[in-house]
C-alpha cells in the first residue's frame, strides 16, 4: 500500500507543472505578439536593432516551451 501512496504526491506535483507549462506558454506567447507589435513600430536604427533581436529571443523562448509541451505530451501517451 505504501507504494501507491508514494506515486500520488508525483503525479499532482506533475499535473500542477503541466499547468505551469502551460501558462508559461500562454504568457511566452503574449510576449512574442508583443515583439512583433514593437518591430513593426520601431523607426530608429537602435530601436529596429533591439526589436529584432528582442523578436527572436521571444520567438526561441516560446518554440522552447512548445517543445516542452510536445515532449510532455507523448511521455503521457505512451
Amino acid at each position: 500500500m505504501n507504494f501507491f501512496k508514494k506515486k500520488q504526491p508525483q503525479l499532482a506535483s506533475q499535473i500542477g507543472q503541466g499547468e505551469t507549462l502551460l501558462k508559461d506558454v500562454e504568457q511566452a506567447l503574449h510576449t512574442w505578439q508583443n515583439a512583433q507589435r514593437f518591430t513593426d513600430l520601431s523607426v530608429r536604427k537602435e530601436e529596429v536593432d533591439h526589436a529584432i533581436f528582442y523578436l527572436q529571443v521571444t520567438e526561441k523562448r516560446y518554440t522552447y516551451l512548445l517543445g516542452k509541451v510536445r515532449k510532455r505530451r507523448i511521455k503521457k501517451e505512451a
